[in-house]
């Protein structure tokens, strides 16, 4: 998605947020250059597999850039959480499911954004790609305000 002629960004440090509009899931992973495995939570990627304890498809590290160069702006609803390896999913209890779905129509934790099992980094709820997005951050501590 471009076209926007403005940022917008709300560092919430109590509760380890950032609410922006104008910044685009590609300007986000470029940023940060995330070598991550996804956890699609919502939307529908072109190149991903599918977990079927979880019933949710995923992005290998190898497919992470495909996912970038998509129109993620296309899927309405984009929501993910980061890991580090497909053996993590398994690991998944039924709890953490719950709380991972609840997120993602929420656009907003049931608790912590940080899921046991996956020793995720991001949580990443958007509506319209760069629209609005609301990023839960493990270090937000870290993150530059000025």
């Amino acid at each position: 998605m471009s076209g926007y002629s403005f940022v917008y960004v709300k560092i919430d440090r109590n509760n380890s947020m950032v609410h922006s509009t104008g910044i685009t899931f590609k300007d986000f992973s470029m940023g940060l250059n995330l070598d991550k495995c996804y956890l699609i939570l919502a939307g529908y990627s072109h190149e991903c597999r599918f977990n079927t304890k979880l019933l949710l498809e995923y992005v290998t590290k190898e497919q992470a850039r495909s996912l970038i160069e998509q129109d993620v702006y296309a899927f309405g609803d984009f929501c993910w959480v980061d890991f580090e390896n497909e053996n993590q999913l398994h690991l998944v209890t039924d709890e953490e499911l719950a709380r991972l779905l609840f997120m993602s129509h929420q656009k907003r934790p049931l608790g912590s954004f940080r899921i046991d099992s996956l020793m995720n980094e991001y949580g990443y709820l958007c509506h319209d790609d760069g629209y609005c997005n609301y990023t839960y951050l493990y270090d937000i501590k870290s993150t530059k305000t000025s």
